[in-house]
């Protein structure tokens, strides 16, 4: 494994264990014996967990072997035979949301925004050749389709999440980031509310997108605060 792709496993591996982890530990409050808690029978979840048990982060039974601190360190000497980055992808993307939505949206070839929290790991997967950069956002190469078909997210519909869709919904997107943050927590706030039409022509009345783009923004709900 290149070291390219053994930093991005080691970002993707790092998430999974801060992110689906018992709060405490997370919060660096915790410590060894902790318990991990996941959703026994959740795929996903499972998953994380095994991979992380496979690493020496995890016990079988779901407590941590390591302290929060010692996490880098873990994932650094971690041997690259016990690393299967295409695993690691797939278990990582599949925890990146929940009820059908995913961070990292699939199928191939949509376009969509990687949101500010994921940007380390999406440029260490750009790095590597499984993120192609555009102009409106980032998409799935042909190196990441054995890796998303072997958790079943290549090509299996539309998972609404925050830029993904055709290329002129990632072109909006991309758009508003001209928008003044306030305006766009003030329009998501009235999309909750169910007032689509005051959020419609607050948005196109503080921007240049016009009625029709500030129509599809709205109803596509690609604000979301």
């Amino acid at each position: 494994m290149s070291r390219k792709s053994h930093l991005a496993a080691k970002s993707m591996l790092h998430w999974l264990a801060v992110s689906i982890g018992n709060p405490c530990w997370k919060s660096k409050k915790g410590g060894i014996g902790e318990y991990c808690f996941y959703h026994q029978h959740e795929f996903a979840r499972e998953s994380a967990h095994a991979l992380l048990e496979k690493i020496g982060v995890l016990d079988r039974s779901g407590y941590f072997l390591i302290a929060p601190e010692e996490l880098s360190a873990t994932l650094d000497k971690t041997p690259d035979e016990l690393i299967d980055f295409d695993e690691c992808l797939a278990v990582f993307v599949a925890n990146t949301g929940e009820y059908g939505t995913h961070i990292f949206p699939t199928p191939y070839q949509r376009c969509f925004a990687v949101p500010i929290e994921y940007q380390q790991i999406g440029d260490a997967l750009t790095q590597v050749g499984y993120l192609e950069p555009h102009d409106s956002g980032s998409a799935w190469t042909d190196a990441a389709r054995p890796a998303l078909e072997r958790a079943q997210l290549w090509g299996v519909g539309t998972y609404e999440a925050i830029g993904e869709g055709s290329d002129n919904e990632c072109q909006l997107f991309h758009e508003l980031k001209s928008v003044p943050d306030e305006i766009q927590k003030q329009v998501a706030a009235l999309i909750k509310a169910d007032r689509n039409i005051a959020a419609i022509q607050l948005l196109r009345d503080n921007s240049n997108l016009g009625f029709k783009n500030s129509k599809t923004i709205v109803e596509k709900k690609l604000i979301q605060r």
